[in-house]
């Protein structure tokens, strides 16, 4: 699911007759479970979004923690260590040792410019993580900037190829326990250009956040206000009937107002259709002539308690059997 997590970025673009345009970074969040641990894990896939038909990632930097960001705790299932087995104390950000297909790459957190994470992937730590561990580490150091580049000359970053969507390029893939909320997310710095050959480099920086997936609300008269009462869910993907919003003053008839005039936190809604029709908190004799007004009259404003387009005796039988009842 791509959640209200993505933010917009600017691009820092040179003069050129075939300049790139950069549009956003932003994850793809999804959930699995590693069944031989019965671990919960939420994956992030990190994109760089782009324009141009065949713009092409050189390298990334400036990777760093924003405050309260985590920079350890990933998860790691690659070949880093003849065990392979998953684990948050050791492992590699390297693609070409994330291993198997089936048994590694769907737990693994790694770093790419596009591709596939697999022993073909050609993309390299730069110097900026250190000797002598360099990018073979579970963890990622803040603030020294890490950085991972393409091999001079490939196209593995380019929008359309393999691994990577029709107008985004992958970055990397970060494997997390259910639930993990990495803060104010994280920085990081592109350099790109248009894949025309002789085509300036361009550069864009911004941010990007991992955090859990939302709460839903179930929305029964689907009015767009949920209510915890009938129904929550916690979901990367918006589940049917269910909304991000919780509190619905009168879950049982739409009111996307969520008018309350006497303000007692029930919706002037169901207050009507109770046959409160002067809103004053109770059924009683003062109720009645304003349903007697109404009466005969077809899709009239007030007095159609069962909401079936008139006003009639059986709209009073509903007044009456809530004589006395207050909200």
């Amino acid at each position: 699911m791509k959640t209200g997590m993505i933010a917009t970025l600017a691009g820092l673009a040179l003069a050129g007759s075939a300049s790139a345009s950069f549009v956003e970074f932003y994850t793809v969040k999804s959930q699995v479970t590693h069944v031989p641990t019965n671990t919960l894990l939420d994956i992030y896939k990190i994109y760089a979004r782009f324009n141009g038909p065949t713009d092409t990632i050189l390298n990334a930097f400036n990777l760093n923690g924003l405050a309260g960001a985590t920079m350890n705790g990933f998860y790691h299932q690659d070949n880093a260590s003849s065990a392979s087995v998953l684990s948050t104390a050791f492992g590699t950000w390297n693609p070409a040792l994330t291993g198997s297909a089936t048994l590694n790459r769907p737990y693994d957190s790694y770093l790419t410019i596009g591709g596939i994470a697999s022993a073909t992937n050609g993309t390299s730590a730069d110097p900026s993580w250190g000797s002598p561990l360099s990018w073979n580490r579970p963890d990622i150091p803040n603030n020294v900037n890490a950085g991972w580049f393409a091999p001079g000359g490939s196209i593995a970053g380019r929008v359309g190829q393999a691994g990577n969507t029709a107008n985004s390029v992958i970055l990397g893939s970060f494997s997390v326990a259910r639930g993990t909320n990495f803060g104010n997310g994280f920085s990081i710095t592109i350099g790109y250009n248009s894949g025309v050959a002789g085509a300036p480099v361009q550069f864009a920086s911004g941010t990007f956040l991992v955090m859990p997936c939302p709460t839903w609300y179930r929305d029964i008269d689907g009015d767009g206000f949920g209510s915890a009462a009938d129904g929550v869910q916690t979901t990367c993907t918006q589940p049917t009937g269910y909304v991000l919003v919780n509190g619905d003053n009168c879950p049982s008839i739409a009111n996307a107002n969520q008018a309350d005039v006497n303000l007692n936190n029930v919706g002037d809604a169901c207050e009507l259709a109770r046959g409160d029709l002067n809103l004053d908190g109770i059924v009683n004799a003062s109720d009645v002539p304003l349903l007697f007004n109404a009466w005969g009259s077809l899709n009239p404003t007030i007095g159609d308690l069962n909401r079936d387009g008139v006003v009639n005796s059986a709209d009073f039988s509903i007044l009456l059997s809530n004589w006395g009842t207050t909200v």
